[in-house]
């Protein structure tokens, strides 16, 4: 479904949401973990 560019923006604009108080710790990390999957051709995002 997502491209790795995709990924990249997604997982940016999910950093951003975090600075700025929108998402909590957990599901910051959460995000991390996925993304720095060694399968990153997976997607694994959940919307």
């Amino acid at each position: 479904m997502f491209n790795k560019k995709e990924k990249n923006k997604y997982y940016d604009f999910s950093v951003d949401l975090y600075t700025h108080g929108n998402i909590n710790d957990k599901e910051i990390q959460d995000i991390k973990n996925k993304f720095d999957k060694q399968d990153k051709n997976k997607d694994d995002f959940e919307l």
